[in-house]
Parts: structure tokens; C-alpha cells; sequence
């Protein structure tokens, strides 16, 4: 589903692929090296040409999620007429959809769960790339904030810091996904004016 073999290389690619069915439909710990051989059409020894072990796999799984959430993030938002619309696209395409598709796999939540176990990491890697990109739009918009109270990068991480306090705390991904269009909304008030006044 996420996990593009096109962007990867063919045979490590489809590896990424059938593990990520794997895990999404049967969960991590039920999964064995095995399983993903036989799911990738290889043979067991075949498989550990490429990983070393099952924990492996799932760092590369997550890590091409992220490069492909990442790419998508970026082009939906660069794309928009303005910043609210700007950062909406960014957080919906960042947080907001690969949450919500994986919560309809079988096993979706337990993938969810694990990232801070085993991708902690690559999960400071994708909020990193989120703020640098959070922190293009601002300054592409700011507009006649000629001299704002704090740098675009600034901004950037507290909104991101937010969303990450937004998901802990909200009891679903829909109630989430309305809190940060609110958020969005306060911090575009709070930078001021930008180059889009008709922005809702």
C-alpha cells in the first residue's frame, strides 16, 4: 500500500511490499522471517541477503513510508493557494491520512504503536522533514510580516510540536485532523497578515 517498489529498487522493493502486507494483515510479532520470504517469493536464505533480521525490515518499511508521505506532503501543500490551505494539505498528508489508512488494516494500530520501538529515529526524521517543509510555506507566505516576531523555523516546530500533543491527546483521527485545522487557523492569525487575504 505505502511501500513503493518503484522508488526502492525491484527485489528490495518487493520485499518492503510483502512484509508490509504481512505485518499490516497478521501484526508484527505473528510474522516471521519465514513468512515474508514466502510472501516476497524468495527463499529464506534469500531474504537474509538483504536484512539481517525482521526488526530490519521494519525500520525499512517505515522509512520508505515516510520518503513516500514525505514526497506527497510536499507537492499537496506547494500546490496551495495560500498558507491555512498550504498547511492543512501538509498536516492532512503528513499525520492525517497514513494514520488513517493504516487504523483500517487488521493490524493497522499495532504497526501504529510500534513505530516508538523499533523507528523512533526515522519518526524524528519525518517530523523534521514536516517542520523544514511547514517552515517553506510560512516564509512563502508571510507576506507583509516584515519583521515577524519569531522565524519561520520557529514556527514551524511549535506547530508541529502541537500536532504531535493534537494526536496523543485526541480520542480519534477525525477529532484530531479538526483540532489541527483549528490550530492551523490560530497560528496563521498569530503570524499576521500574508500574501493571500482571502484565506478561510
Amino acid at each position: 500500500m505505502f511501500v513503493n517498489e518503484d522508488t526502492i529498487g525491484s527485489r528490495r522493493g518487493a520485499i518492503l511490499e510483502a512484509a508490509f502486507r504481512c505485518f499490516a494483515q497478521y501484526g508484527f510479532k505473528r510474522v516471521s522471517m519465514d513468512d515474508i520470504a514466502t510472501a516476497a517469493g524468495l527463499s529464506r536464505p534469500a531474504l537474509y541477503n538483504h536484512f539481517k533480521n525482521k526488526t530490519e525490515i521494519f525500520r525499512a518499511c517505515f522509512a520508505a513510508l515516510g520518503a513516500q508521505v514525505a514526497d506527497e506532503a510536499c507537492a499537496a501543500s506547494s500546490k496551495a493557494g495560500g498558507l491555512v490551505e498550504a498547511l492543512d494539505q501538509l498536516l492532512a498528508t503528513a499525520f492525517v491520512k497514513p494514520h488513517r489508512e493504516l487504523g483500517l488494516m487488521p493490524h493497522g494500530a499495532e504497526l501504529i504503536g510500534m513505530k516508538n520501538e523499533f523507528a523512533a529515529d526515522l519518526m524524528a526524521e519525518w517530523f523534521a522533514g514536516v517542520e523544514k517543509q511547514a517552515a517553506v510555506l510560512i516564509e512563502k507566505w508571510q507576506g507583509n510580516a516584515a519583521d515577524p516576531l519569531y522565524p519561520p523555523a520557529t514556527v514551524a516546530r511549535l506547530l508541529v510540536d502541537a500536532v504531535e500533543g493534537i494526536k496523543t491527546r485526541a480520542p480519534s483521527i477525525d477529532e484530531a485532523e479538526a483540532d489541527m485545522k483549528a490550530m492551523v487557523r490560530l497560528f496563521a492569525a498569530a503570524i499576521g497578515p500574508t500574501k493571500d487575504q482571502s484565506q478561510t
